[in-house]
């Protein structure tokens, strides 16, 4: 230490790197966005290995021993409806949440806690379609087995997010819309329609589904041999 010169009694410290700092910092609290693709890519994973099942299924089918959940009739749509709903549709939702604030000039979504609460409520009402799945109980309807309970669900669930993104546009501080924004404002609204439609949404039949999967309720008619026959009279 050269002489004369004592060292200073101000110690810098360095600079707080805490959690909360930064995220105070942070422009876009994405709190909606993160919840949606964190979700589709814990669900991406699930029916990844419903899609395993079905290709060893293939391969054998008395692989799993008849077990009735594993059964490839009721695999097949868990699968299917799982790539639809789950991964491509809750991605779809997470990318939109994402790049919709930053197009239109806003902090965040016009609600970020409607979006997480949207989020929570979208894998609820997906479990509970695919326990349903897996326990027989279907519309029968190509990629619209989820019982009619559970359709009406979706939907409000839908429509709350299209609330949501309109009501973002609405406050924007960039007012020219870009195509992307359209985009983003009539998809969902044209999708929500799409879904409806192709569930048939006004003629339920089976409201909690039809264990054999058929579309119509199915009655026992005796034959004339002693024997019975099974029917069933289509209301899809």
């Amino acid at each position: 230490m050269v002489e004369g010169l004592e060292p200073s009694a101000t110690v810098l410290e360095p600079p707080e790197h805490g959690r909360h700092q930064r995220r105070s910092r942070l422009p876009f609290p994405d709190g909606a966005a993160k919840h949606w693709v964190i979700s589709s890519i814990f669900w991406l994973t699930v029916v990844d290995l419903f899609g395993l099942v079905l290709a060893m299924e293939f391969v054998s089918p008395e692989v799993f021993g008849g077990i009735s959940w594993l059964t490839f009739s009721r695999i097949r749509p868990s699968h299917v409806n799982g790539v639809i709903l789950a991964w491509l549709t809750m991605m779809y939702f997470g990318a939109l949440f994402y790049m919709l604030p930053r197009l239109v000039g806003t902090r965040g979504m016009w609600s970020e806690r409607l979006g997480i609460v949207t989020c929570w409520l979208w894998n609820l009402m997906f479990l509970l379609g695919i326990v349903g799945l897996l326990t027989g109980h279907s519309q029968g309807r190509e990629y619209g087995e989820f019982i009619w309970p559970l359709d009406i669900a979706l939907l409000v669930i839908w429509c709350a997010n299209i609330v949501n993104i309109l009501a973002t546009v609405a406050i924007r501080t960039i007012r020219p819309i870009y195509v992307s924004v359209w985009f983003f404002i009539a998809s969902p609204l044209w999708l929500a329609v799409d879904y409806a439609i192709g569930n048939a949404i006004w003629r339920p039949g089976n409201i909690w589904g039809a264990p054999s999967g058929a579309l119509g309720t199915a009655s026992r008619t005796r034959c004339s041999t002693g024997g019975t026959r099974t029917t069933s009279s289509a209301s899809g």
